[in-house]
């Protein structure tokens, strides 16, 4: 089995690598021009992946970073709403014992 370009649709992507007839239509492919171009292009193709998994190192890294701060974010304000609700529940008590207190000096006073 063998394989092959079709130079028609090779010249409309690299006119270099084509030969053409004398009427200027793509007749042949030069393929020994082939290997390196491809070679070349595969370069490429590692320098933008290996760019890409440093790029995504550092999004990761800053992410997690964040998450970390958010983490610790939360965490004060669960601290502070328990604060609050520690104070609200000692106020409601103190609220409650004064009405108490109220209620028993008023009935003191309607029984004199």
């Amino acid at each position: 089995m063998q394989y092959g370009l079709i130079a028609e649709e090779v010249a409309k992507i690299y006119p270099d690598l084509v030969q053409y007839d004398k009427d200027g239509k793509p007749f042949t492919i030069y393929y020994h021009l082939l290997t390196p171009m491809l070679l070349n292009e595969l370069q490429k193709m590692h320098r933008e992946a290996e760019a890409m998994k440093a790029s995504d190192r550092a999004e990761i890294t800053a992410l997690k970073s964040t998450l970390q701060q958010q983490s610790s974010e939360l965490a004060a304000l669960k601290q502070a709403q328990q604060q609050q609700l520690a104070a609200f529940t000692k106020l409601t008590t103190l609220v409650q014992a004064s009405q108490h207190n109220e209620r028993s000096q008023q009935t003191a006073f309607v029984q004199r």
